[in-house]
């Protein structure tokens, strides 16, 4: 059984212009130490996607559809089950520690507190447990650094030390929403390392939600790609960057920088923007950025051609 099984997922937003969608009829389903990366510009609905699942979606929000972890349709719990769930068998990471770190408490109370309310430990407990994560993603002196403030850390401790919140309880899923976009290459190389030790220390499944696909082809072993809120195409990492299958993904891997160009070569650009959420078309939203755009791709939504794990959202894939 799969550890997470999402079911024609869908996520709305009521605004005073209308009903904004974000996320469009998404399934999908997530094996117990798998690595999934989720692709896609701003706006596509990949992290909506995961918002949705945890309960954390903005008031003016709405997800349905269904989401079984473990069994148990996230969508469809009490807030305190939920509660339960998030931060000790679920947990995420954001990209902004700064905006998810108290600033007011030092970080061995933070870290401390998701021991004390999700496994009842005592105080003495957690902080030897918080310690100990701490030098487990390569702090310093991490006893001394219980009792610093969240301002005198850089940028990348932050980061380690959100990672370090996320796998306090010993998590069955992980989800990382652009953990590394406001980081330096060099911290980003790091906090990149630091996930791919959590392979051989955890078993924990993972979802890494970024926009950079060199990112994701170091790290994970399986893709989504998601373009207006649908995912638009699915496969093993390996394949999506040796044989991409939906004009999207080939329009984003060509955007990649080539060490082979010159200096002042320009890097090609996928034509137009996407969508406006409230104007969308009634066939495919890339249609009109699409350089194979055939009659019928206005006209009919394409669902994804191909068999599971290898499948694309493309009328071009029907007869594949």
């Amino acid at each position: 059984m799969s550890l997470l099984a999402v079911e024609d997922l869908s996520v709305r937003f009521t605004t005073p212009d209308g009903i904004v969608p974000a996320v469009e009829r998404v399934s999908l389903a997530i094996e117990p130490g798998e690595r999934i990366g989720i692709v896609g510009e701003s706006g596509s609905g990949k992290s909506q996607l995961f918002l949705a699942l945890l309960g954390l979606l903005a008031r003016n929000g709405r997800a349905t559809g269904r989401a079984l972890f473990a069994g148990r349709d996230l969508l469809a719990l009490p807030n305190a089950a939920l509660n339960a769930i998030r931060g000790s068998d679920i947990a995420m990471v954001f990209q902004n520690p700064m905006s998810c770190l108290n600033p007011y408490l030092t970080i061995g109370t933070q870290l401390a507190e998701v021991l004390t309310t999700h496994k009842g430990a005592s105080e003495a407990e957690a902080r030897r447990r918080s310690a100990a994560m701490l030098a487990r993603i390569g702090i310093a002196e991490p006893e001394r650094r219980l009792a610093a403030y969240p301002h005198e850390f850089s940028g990348g401790m932050r980061q380690r030390v959100m990672i370090a919140m996320a796998l306090l309880c010993d998590p069955k899923l992980i989800i990382a929403d652009e953990p590394t976009t406001a980081l330096d290459v060099t911290i980003q190389a790091q906090i990149l390392d630091l996930f791919r030790g959590l392979e051989a220390t955890s078993q924990a499944a993972l979802v890494l939600i970024s926009h950079d696909l060199g990112v994701v082809a170091g790290l994970c072993d399986r893709v989504l790609v998601m373009y207006a809120g649908r995912i638009v195409e699915e496969a093993p990492v390996e394949a999506l960057f040796a044989d991409p299958r939906h004009p999207y993904t080939r329009g984003l891997l060509a955007s990649l920088p080539d060490r082979q160009a010159t200096p002042r070569q320009a890097l090609p650009a996928i034509a137009g923007q996407p969508p406006e959420p409230l104007a969308r078309p009634p066939g495919c939203a890339f249609a009109d950025r699409c350089p194979h755009v055939m009659p019928r791709c206005r006209a009919a939504l394409p669902p994804l051609f191909g068999p599971p794990g290898r499948r694309a959202a493309c009328f071009l894939e029907e007869a594949a």
